[in-house]
């Protein structure tokens, strides 16, 4: 089968013209179906490296909580004690303080019912304070974190809110890892 070399139309055998544009046809091509390459070696070494990152996140953090912090500690998806303060001043932001409790911990030797009803009474009496302390400030415009440490089951995480009034804050949360393994911020 033949085609046009300047407009890829089909040619008849033995045409001198193609039908379409009225270009010569100077002898029949030929044209085959040509296959790419299924994989360039930039691309395999690049995913290559990928995989050797995201393994070695996930091995140092089984293996070595405070190596992995050393080599990771910049990487702030996932359960971390950075994530978990941004997670809960980002509700305060939005004032859900529903949601923000959901990021506390209340205490280490209370039972699942004590620990409700410490988070009711929060939600009661420590929800009007902070809507209070923020709504005076003209709301939480940014926050930005300083710097997180983590010794075992507990961490400790600085950072800074910068108020709708211009007023820069900065804070320190203590968190606990729970039997789960989330970080919660410690509220004692």
């Amino acid at each position: 089968m033949a085609f046009c070399g300047s407009c890829g139309n089909e040619l008849r055998e033995g045409a001198k013209f193609c039908p379409k544009c009225g270009t010569a046809v100077n002898g029949y091509q030929d044209q085959q179906e040509t296959k790419g390459k299924r994989f360039s070696t930039p691309w395999i070494a690049a995913f290559a490296v990928l995989t050797i990152l995201i393994g070695s996140y996930f091995v140092t953090d089984m293996v070595s909580p405070e190596t992995h912090n050393k080599m990771f500690g910049w990487v702030t998806f996932g359960n971390s004690p950075s994530n978990t303060v941004k997670k809960a001043t980002n509700c305060l932001k939005n004032y859900d303080f529903d949601g923000f409790f959901n990021y506390c911990y209340f205490g280490k030797n209370t039972s699942p019912k004590e620990l409700e009803g410490q988070k009711t009474l929060m939600l009661a009496f420590g929800r009007e304070k902070l809507e209070k302390e923020i709504e005076e400030k003209n709301g939480i415009k940014d926050f930005n974190i300083i710097s997180e440490k983590i010794e075992g089951d507990n961490a400790e995480v600085d950072y800074t809110i910068l108020y709708g009034n211009g007023e820069k804050e900065t804070r320190t949360h203590k968190l606990k890892k729970d039997i789960n393994g989330k970080w919660l911020i410690s509220i004692d």
